[in-house]
């Protein structure tokens, strides 16, 4: 559409992210007001009232990305304004008149926020001891002890921080003679806060990786065997943390491998004949441990 500026707007692919003039000098629109918004932590945007087009502005047979500029006729120098997609539908569905918002959202937003975020992660505002583990990646929780917002420029596209203390383009001064003294005025909101009370309940398990040399000892059992095998072996837990690393048992006496003899003798007399107080039968047995021999 035919314009002879000074302002232009140009509908283009979403990957036109370069502003040209000898392109971009184009009223794809016919704007009869607008108004440009930027405010920190909020995305930029762009309303314009415009001449109803008569067609649906979001047909994915047109482009929804826009370059909005300004033509300085005398200097003969561009300014682009703005780069950004048309979102939603109208204010008014019917009319000669419409009005449309368009913002600077990139389409790799989230991407970008969450790299911005986390360079952040450094001491002494952010301790993951601090915030629950589920939100310590969550770009928005990483800010909250610093007096930063995410910022998008309204041109690129670039996601990056602001300060709303530290202003990166300065402080603007004024002086006595450019204010009205009886129009400034000063109103406190609140009384500031003089102390502040703060109270964490945090839970952690508590983790420590080291060697703990027990004394070496000797114990007397006749089940040698039984003892050696539930004897801790390495790698095996012992409960409340920890674990065995290097274990020994050792059947300094053989025990395992020591045999029960059982001696016996039994006597009987075949005599036919036998007097008073002969003894006619006897036996008798008697156990004890030692080593097996034969001979």
């Amino acid at each position: 559409m035919a314009n002879t500026g000074p302002f232009y707007f140009a509908l283009v692919e979403p990957t036109d992210k370069t502003f040209d003039p000898t392109r971009h000098n184009q009223w794809d629109f016919e704007i009869f007001r607008f108004r440009r918004t930027l405010e920190e932590g909020q995305m930029p945007k762009l309303e314009l009232v415009i001449k109803n087009p008569l067609r649906g502005l979001l047909d994915p047979a047109y482009n929804v990305w826009a370059w909005f500029s300004y033509h300085d006729r005398i200097h003969d120098v561009w300014y682009p304004l703005f780069f950004g997609r048309l979102v939603g539908q109208p204010k008014e569905l019917v009319g000669l008149k419409i009005t449309v918002e368009l913002i600077g959202w990139p389409i790799d937003y989230v991407l970008q926020k969450q790299q911005v975020a986390e360079q952040q992660k450094v001491d002494p505002y952010y301790d993951p001891v601090a915030i629950d583990v589920k939100d310590r990646d969550n770009p928005d929780v990483i800010l909250e002890a610093m007096t930063k917002l995410f910022h998008v420029d309204h041109l690129t596209g670039a996601v990056t921080l602001s300060d709303i203390i530290n202003a990166e383009d300065g402080s603007v001064d004024f002086t006595a003679d450019q204010v009205f003294y009886n129009f400034l005025e000063q109103t406190i909101q609140q009384p500031p806060l003089t102390a502040i009370l703060l109270q964490m309940e945090t839970h952690w398990t508590q983790r420590w990786r080291g060697y703990v040399q027990l004394p070496d000892f000797k114990a007397t059992s006749y089940s040698g065997d039984g003892m050696i095998n539930d004897w801790p072996k390495p790698g095996q837990s012992l409960g409340g943390g920890y674990s065995v690393f290097d274990s020994t048992a050792v059947d300094v006496y053989k025990i395992n491998q020591t045999v029960n003899i059982t001696v016996g003798f039994e006597f009987k007399d075949a005599s036919r004949e036998h007097r008073n107080g002969d003894t006619l039968s006897n036996s008798w047995s008697f156990c004890r441990l030692g080593p097996c021999s034969t001979g």
